[in-house]
């Protein structure tokens, strides 16, 4: 088990009799009506839900820590680079920016399908900005002592639980949307009941779940539990999740499936773009696995 196990959740409830896979398992609870769900309006909601919630934590963090730029420790901004932290801090970068993985899912209900470019372009710019603004001021406010879970390093205790509180309700309303586009994947692959799918349609005549159909539904909630129990570290999860699998969906599957369709008719400074992008996933991918191998390695010596 990390050590570091469930940083906010060992701040927000200091010394609880549960413990940290109580306290997970108490959380999860509220996450099964979601099987439940089949609506891509009540998911867009949840998201939107999400976005207000997480963008109003961030800013009453930012405006805190500009409130202590009197007390700003600039001469201690990190100019040397930890492989590990690099490659973690990475893999959470790609994390973070996983919103490929479910623009099929998007494009194909929007009323104005050709404004998707668009609308990706203009979120994923703005949330590149504030990200840049946020971990700059966070390690301006912090330094050395930066912690991991942003609002560890609060001191405030009041103002710490205050914003701790939005997090898990922000982990609660976003896993609605990853979920549905995972549950719709899988449906339309594999269970529409037609002679291209490998398996029996999983609605009845009045379009209506079948109950084995839920049951499949609720036991990818409990995957995704047995992810936070065995991965407690959410900043290591998402990290390698990010080098991994979030790498190889938004680097390098991208680039392949666009050569291998279009190589023969494109210029060679597009060529060049597409190698760059393939080589930038490669690298991630290789520090990402060596520097997860050489964790693991240095704490079962």
């Amino acid at each position: 088990v990390y050590k570091r196990q469930g940083h906010m959740i060992n701040a927000l409830f200091p010394g609880n009799p549960l413990g940290f896979n109580g306290i997970i398992l108490l959380f999860s609870v509220p996450l099964f009506p979601f099987a439940f769900v089949r609506s891509i309006i009540l998911v867009s909601h949840f998201s939107c839900a999400s976005v207000i919630v997480t963008s109003f934590a961030h800013l009453g963090i930012l405006v805190y820590m500009f409130t202590k730029i009197n007390d700003w420790v600039l001469d201690e901004f990190p100019l040397s680079t930890d492989i590990y932290q690099f490659s973690v801090s990475m893999g959470m970068v790609v994390f973070g920016f996983d919103t490929q993985l479910y623009v099929n899912s998007l494009d194909n209900n929007l009323k104005e399908g050709c404004n998707i470019n668009r609308t990706i372009a203009w979120t994923h710019a703005s949330s590149v900005l504030l990200k840049v603004l946020f971990g700059i001021a966070g390690v301006f406010t912090f330094g050395k002592r930066t912690r991991e879970t942003i609002t560890n390093n609060i001191d405030m205790i009041s103002l710490k639980y205050f914003f701790n509180l939005f997090y898990p309700l922000k982990f609660f309303l976003v896993f609605q949307f990853p979920y549905f586009s995972i549950i719709d994947l899988i449906q339309e692959k594999l269970f529409l009941g037609t002679n291209e799918s490998c398996f029996p349609t999983c609605v009845n005549r009045n379009n209506a779940l079948k109950w084995w159909a839920v049951l499949l539904r609720m036991s990818l909630v409990v995957l995704s539990v047995a992810v936070c129990l065995v991965f407690p570290d959410v900043a290591v999860m998402t990290g390698y999740a990010g080098c991994t699998v979030g790498t190889l969906v938004m680097f390098l599957l991208p680039v392949f499936f666009h050569l291998n369709m279009f190589w023969r008719r494109m210029r060679w400074y597009h060529l060049l773009h597409d190698f760059l992008v393939f080589l930038v996933g490669v690298v991630i991918v290789y520090f990402g696995i060596f520097s997860f191998v050489q964790r693991e390695i240095m704490m079962n010596v």
